[in-house]
């Protein structure tokens, strides 16, 4: 089965740590994989095996969830032209070298398309931001980009919508 985590993890590898209480992964899981991925998984996940089955006829979301840390890990069952390329362009990193184990990342080109937004409207809420611009520079109109990335400013947010 093809995987690929993608969010604050895969920010985090990228340079841009971020911290939040999930982890998103997009799969390219078939029905038939699913009894032996909800066998791998084992006691130490919840996970309900009629949603991951729903999620997978519809290709849509679903979530496990880790029982002794209570982390929720979101599967997107990869749908959409992104996904497929994030997949396609995944990037493997090592997370332990004794005993080595590693897990694909998505490139850092497929973490900012990510943002929606609703994404963009909590930050403006919170006032949490990604580093180096990421977030704005996304946002904000060409000419603002352009200015903010080459002069190393943050570019004020736009307004919602625009």
């Amino acid at each position: 089965m093809a995987y690929s985590v993608g969010g604050s993890l895969a920010s985090s590898f990228s340079g841009a740590p971020r911290a939040t209480l999930d982890a998103d992964i997009v799969i390219d899981m078939r029905i038939e994989q699913a009894d032996a991925f909800l066998r791998a998984l084992g006691d130490a996940f919840y996970a309900d095996a009629d949603a991951l089955t729903r999620a997978l006829q519809d290709r849509s979301t679903v979530n496990v969830i880790h029982q002794a840390s209570g982390i929720k890990v979101d599967l997107f069952v990869a749908s959409t032209p992104l996904e497929a390329l994030q997949l396609q362009r995944r990037i493997e990193v090592t997370v332990s070298s004794e005993p080595r184990r590693s897990l694909y990342i998505h490139s850092p080109e497929d973490i900012l398309p990510a943002i929606t937004p609703s994404a963009t409207a909590a930050s403006k809420r919170t006032g949490v931001r990604w580093r180096r611009n990421v977030l704005w520079t996304a946002t904000a109109p060409a000419s603002t980009a352009q200015t903010s990335a080459s002069a190393g400013s943050e570019p004020a947010p736009s307004a919602p919508g625009g």
